[in-house]
């Protein structure tokens, strides 16, 4: 980062920006398979900020701060200090709750199916057998 020891995107990034550079190629990152850079350190307090009475706590000083650290459901994070990390988080959730739904909506289709040719041949070990060994091929 240009800044360090300041916010990233959001309402409290310097005038002139914080963009992130790879040190060895002085090309901006991240790319587009990473997760957005966030400040290595923060002091945000009342004294030293304008202040917004909807974020969560009463100051924000960290002196090594981690991903963990981040509550993008606090405002400060979430618009303030680091939304295009928090906007990437977002977007990561909906995606994964997506593809986490693929093998629901599969069993939504294929059950009544699978159900009607056991019952009408009879061949419940070989429908249970087929499903089992095309998960572990997959």
């Amino acid at each position: 980062l240009t800044f360090p020891n300041q916010c990233t995107s959001g309402l409290l990034v310097p005038m002139t920006g914080n963009p992130s550079f790879i040190h060895n190629t002085g090309m901006q990152c991240p790319g587009t398979n990473f997760a957005d850079v966030l400040p290595l350190s923060l002091n945000v307090t009342r004294d030293n900020t304008q202040w917004d009475n909807e974020w969560e706590k009463d100051e924000y000083v960290f002196k090594s701060l981690i991903a963990k650290d981040v509550n993008c459901a606090d405002k400060f994070w979430a618009i303030s200090c680091a939304k295009n990390y928090c906007d990437g988080q977002d977007d990561a959730s909906e995606k994964a709750g997506a593809m986490m739904g693929i093998p629901f909506f599969l069993c939504a289709i294929c059950c009544p199916f699978f159900g009607a040719i056991t019952d009408k041949y009879g061949i419940q070990r070989n429908m249970i057998i087929c499903p089992c060994a095309a998960l572990i091929v997959a």
